[in-house]
């Protein structure tokens, strides 16, 4: 699901198909969702590993995304779809940051997870910045500030408790790679359909767990 609104909002932001706060309000959906599965992943930590959670949880996206995509645009495309490229960038964005996130997790808390996933639109535009030359302004600035705001309430409280060492930095790295993998997606997946786009990253991204595994 994350996968798809990730796609699905930078597409059409770049396309500019839709208003921007309509983009932006895809995009905290996203986050919002990823968000939910902390606290459950929390408790199956407790018994299963690492990189088991991780292949079950990107082999049910895939098949879920899978036939939402048959049932919208038929299997026809099964045949057309571009799945070598699909898979290297959902292998290397997706699969390689469902992984790290798992593991940053289990350094630290579902709080500090989930306070970076917060982060991913960031990395995205920082990304931009790095690869497209994309320029700051005013705007940006005022988003960052409010990010880091949302973060520090999201953890009120318990901010005393939290530890920022390693499992954060492995969590930046995990959001930094989703939001390549966004961009990498959008960039050379092109005149396909959004739907496609999920599909075939997707695939990598539970093919690649599952060759880890």
């Amino acid at each position: 699901m994350l996968n798809f609104l990730m796609v699905y909002f930078k597409t059409f932001s770049i396309q500019k198909k839709v208003p921007i706060l309509w983009s932006n309000f895809l995009c905290a959906i996203a986050i919002m969702f990823f968000s939910i599965g902390f606290p459950i992943l929390d408790i199956i930590l407790n018994s299963w590993g690492i990189i088991s959670i991780a292949t079950i949880r990107n082999i049910l996206a895939f098949f879920l995304i899978f036939a939402i995509w048959i049932g919208f645009e038929g299997y026809e495309k099964i045949f057309s779809a571009n799945w070598k490229l699909g898979f290297c960038i959902g292998a290397i964005g997706f699969g390689i940051g469902s992984i790290l996130l798992i593991i940053a997790q289990s350094l630290t808390s579902p709080i500090v997870a989930a306070l970076a996933a917060a982060l991913m639109p960031l990395a995205a535009v920082f990304i931009e910045i790095i690869l497209d030359q994309r320029k700051l302004n005013l705007l940006f600035l005022i988003g960052l500030l409010f990010v880091l705001f949302g973060g520090i309430v999201s953890i009120g409280s318990r901010i005393s408790s939290v530890e920022f060492g390693l499992g954060l930095l492995v969590a930046l790295f995990s959001v930094s790679s989703f939001a390549w993998g966004s961009r990498a997606t959008v960039k050379n997946l092109t005149n396909i359909t959004t739907l496609e786009q999920t599909v075939v990253t997707t695939f990598g991204m539970a093919g690649f767990s599952v060759l880890i595994y």
